[in-house]
């Protein structure tokens, strides 16, 4: 049979199947039939014969046509509805396009493993941002929204207050799409927002916003280079009677430059790019901690004094 006549067929029978009611119920109550599982099954599988067959023998007059991106996301679609279901059978369910679904499957998975709540949402925002084809338009919305949270140092406290009533949440998520811009055109990041809304999870975003670059930059291949130091402070010393002034203030482009080109030459970067980012923290009083990757290298004056007065108390 032609392979014109023989789509044709298929899809008049595929049809024929989903408006029978006795096998797709359409009204609520009426039960499934216990065919309904095999029946789905198969209907999958003769509908991958379609794919199969473009793919095999007409994907270069998809591409001249520029058509490809579309024959992609569904294709895309389909694989990821029966991974997810479990509706493939048989190791050779995917023959000649194995290794084109392999690497669907494989891309849809964060490439590193998080922890913690904001770990968690941020892994099914990456997966749920694969499947929509959305990746880097939702990183970009949740960069931006990570510069509202450095800009309102209040934000964190108004997202974890317990008096939200659904009013106040649906004006938040309002304002914080407006600072997404128009990068959201899948609304993956809006229905994300009203997700954590709903389940009471908002006081986290500024979490998973953080979490989500380590796994676009593990995606990337990148690896965190995290410098923290103290606060800079100016003045005389106490005892002259002058109050020491601290200021918030990063270390200079220099040093830092100094300390990435040392760690990219260690074995600490693994001959990876680096993603350096400065950060302040006035509890380690003085000097630095260096993390990257995993692997943290604490030269504070904080973990100095930790180590000085365990001494003195073992040896008291």
């Amino acid at each position: 049979m032609p392979a014109p006549e023989y789509v044709e067929h298929l899809m008049a029978w595929v049809q024929s199947n989903i408006d029978n009611e006795s096998m797709f119920p359409s009204k609520i109550g009426v039960p499934f039939p216990k065919s309904f599982p095999a029946l789905i099954r198969q209907l999958f599988k003769r509908l991958y014969r379609v794919y199969a067959h473009i793919y095999c023998h007409h994907y270069p007059v998809i591409v001249q046509l520029g058509l490809e991106p579309h024959l992609n996301t569904s294709f895309k679609h389909y694989v990821l509805f029966i991974d997810e279901h479990g509706l493939a059978s048989g190791k050779d369910f995917w023959g000649p396009l194995g290794e084109l679904v392999d690497s669907m499957l494989k891309n849809s998975k964060p490439p590193i493993a998080l922890y913690g709540l904001d770990g968690t949402y941020a892994s099914a925002l990456y997966t749920a941002s694969v499947k929509s084809s959305s990746l880097e338009p939702v990183s970009k919305s949740l960069a931006a929204l990570s510069e509202v949270f450095k800009k309102d140092p209040k934000l964190p406290k108004i997202l974890t207050a317990p008096t939200l009533s659904p009013s106040d949440k649906s004006q938040i998520i309002a304002e914080l799409q407006r600072h997404t811009g128009a990068q959201d055109k899948s609304s993956t990041v809006k229905n994300f927002l009203d997700t954590l809304a709903e389940n009471n999870r908002l006081g986290i975003l500024e979490g998973v916003c953080e979490k989500f670059q380590q796994l676009m930059g593990a995606a990337r291949g990148e690896l965190d280079l995290v410098i923290t130091s103290a606060q800079v402070c100016s003045g005389s010393r106490m005892d002259t009677g002058r109050q020491l002034t601290c200021n918030f203030k990063e270390l200079d482009r220099k040093t830092i430059q100094r300390l990435e080109t040392a760690i990219a030459k260690s074995e600490y970067s693994q001959g990876k790019k680096l993603k350096v980012l400065s950060k302040i923290d006035a509890d380690i009083k003085g000097g630095l901690i260096v993390e990257v990757g995993e692997r943290t290298i604490d030269l504070s004056v904080s973990a100095k004094i930790v180590k000085m007065n365990k001494l003195l108390t073992d040896q008291l």
